[in-house]
């Protein structure tokens, strides 16, 4: 595999200034990303005591139904001990969920093998899968190409509740019928006969959203000893009793912090990616319709459609006696995972980073420090077929995915066009623009509007003209356009990176199990916002 670095591609103005501007990474987060703050958090983890027992074999049992590997055992172990964790996490995506799934998973795995050299002790990769969510379209869909075009493909079934991924219990004959409608629009590969069995045994075994995703994933990365925990896993949530009393006892300070921070952020010109309000609790109630999400007032907590209200002393009380009726938001789910873990760093997305940026003051709140944070890995991956394709269009990787795809198909066609014919149509339309323009000075006011009607359906029959000369050089020069629209769908689906459309089992079905040991040796740059990987 070859690899190119670029920072052009959907580089927003917050991303640029995390990546360049030191003071802005001052105001909005405790550490630069730099080796020193590494160490400097390696010292502050070391004087903080975790309940490494009770979470290692909470992770253990999470993970063991799942399958095992001496990577995973020594890792937990590792974690039972003195280690540290470099963390990230992703919704319970359908089938593994998009690419950047993968992507997130191989960034954390790089960067505990990193860290752990660097620092001389160990740190262990763990992914965070958020299976309290409950916004089930966000996960129930992947897209696939199909005749030359990118396709949503939904798995339908659905629930009237608010149930979360972790409770969803799909039905497995409709999820097996998706799975193989999923592999019948990947092109057929050695690789695929076996990726298909493998897929429709974890449904099999499976039962949930999350545990289909655990399945799938831990399949993907076992061998390198990657740790699982679902942030809805019912031990997991007996190990957070005393901090949900924390969070609700600091909660008007903790919310007004981040109020006041996207305040600031917001007015530096970086938007407002929380849209926090000071009444939010940000704790959700588990309730048998659904998640709830709480609001407070003074020593009040409540949901208000439903008339359900608590004192704070109730909800501490609810907390340390059913913590499983509670669950975390975007800006307490951070603060939960440092409580809980020894975290080193943490890897997100651009949008992740961006809530992140806001939480400074949360952390503080709680009399906590916010880890280092860093982006995760970003790639496309250019098969053969889309880097011939690129050839043929004399386009580079990158700046295909730059390019405006309809501008590129104009180039193209101007390319191929007869001049002469172009020019004399384009003549006739000044002229009848013209000409039309005569008439209506000319014509009686009660004929103004058929005036009107009559030159939009000369302009019509122009613009026929025009899209039958496009039709006919398309289908003259067709191969040079079907190779244009096989990188545009493969490169730019529906205009969004590759790796946040398309499923990873696209990729692994063209490359077979070894895609991620391939990825894992690459030198990926820090320095650079997305790296193209040819494959």
């Amino acid at each position: 595999m070859k690899v190119e670095q670029t920072n052009d591609v959907q580089m927003n103005r917050f991303m640029k200034a995390f990546r360049s501007e030191t003071s802005f990474v001052r105001r909005y987060f405790e550490y630069e990303w730099t080796d020193q703050s590494f160490h400097d958090r390696a010292r502050y983890l070391s004087e903080r005591t975790y309940d490494r027992e009770t979470l290692a074999e909470t992770i253990r049992n999470y993970m063991k139904p799942y399958g095992w590997s001496e990577a995973i055992e020594r890792h937990i172990e590792s974690l039972r001990n003195d280690a540290y964790v470099v963390v990230g996490g992703q919704q319970a995506g359908i089938a593994g969920g998009p690419l950047l799934s993968l992507h997130k998973a191989l960034t954390v795995l790089l960067e505990a093998k990193k860290q752990s050299a660097q620092l001389s002790h160990p740190v262990v990769p763990l992914f965070w899968i958020a299976g309290e969510d409950h916004d089930l379209e966000e996960i129930n869909h992947t897209y696939v190409k199909r005749k030359g075009r990118v396709q949503k493909m939904a798995y339908e079934e659905t629930t009237a509740l608010k149930v979360s991924a972790s409770q969803f219990v799909y039905t497995k004959e409709e999820m097996e019928r998706y799975v193989k409608q999923l592999f019948q629009t990947f092109p057929e590969t050695e690789h695929t006969k076996s990726l298909v069995q493998e897929a429709l045994s974890h449904v099999k075994e499976g039962e949930t959203y999350t545990d289909l995703f655990t399945r799938v994933m831990m399949s993907w990365t076992k061998e390198h000893g990657l740790l699982f925990i679902d942030a809805a896993d019912e031990a997991f949530r007996q190990m957070e009793k005393e901090a949900f009393v924390q969070m609700i006892d600091r909660n008007e300070q903790m919310s007004k912090r981040v109020v006041a921070t996207e305040r600031a952020f917001a007015k530096e010109g970086y938007g407002t990616p929380l849209e926090a309000i000071e009444e939010s609790a940000h704790l959700f109630y588990v309730h048998e319709t659904g998640r709830l999400l709480l609001k407070r007032e003074g020593d009040r907590f409540y949901y208000e459609p439903l008339q359900l209200e608590w004192t704070a002393d109730e909800l501490k009380q609810l907390a340390r006696t059913t913590p499983e009726r509670l669950s975390n938001d975007v800006v307490t789910r951070p603060l939960m995972q440092e409580m809980m873990l020894p975290v080193l760093a943490f890897v997100g997305g651009n949008g992740e980073l961006a809530y992140w940026s806001l939480l400074k003051g949360a952390f503080q709140s709680l009399d906590l420090q916010m880890p280092i944070v860093m982006p995760r890995i970003s790639t496309t991956l250019v098969t053969r077929p889309v880097e011939y394709a690129l050839r043929e269009t004399g386009m580079t990787a990158n700046e295909a995915l730059t390019a405006n795809v309809s501008d590129e198909e104009q180039r193209l066609l101007r390319q191929y066009e007869d001049e002469t014919f172009v020019r004399e149509i384009r003549t006739l339309e000044q002229l009848m623009e013209q000409q039309y323009e005569r008439i209506r000075q000319a014509a009686p006011e009660s004929l103004a509007r058929v005036v009107e009607k009559n030159e939009e359906r000369q302009r019509k029959e122009l613009a026929f003209l025009h899209r039958s000369n496009e039709k006919m050089l398309k289908e003259r020069h067709d191969v040079i356009f079907r190779r244009l629209n096989e990188w545009a769908t493969d490169l730019q689906p529906n205009g969004h990176l590759q790796e946040r459309t398309f499923s990873s089992y696209q990729y692994f079905n063209m490359y077979g199990p070894t895609l991620l040991d391939d990825l894992l040796n690459i030198h990926y740059d820090e320095s650079s916002a997305h790296h193209i990987v040819y494959c």
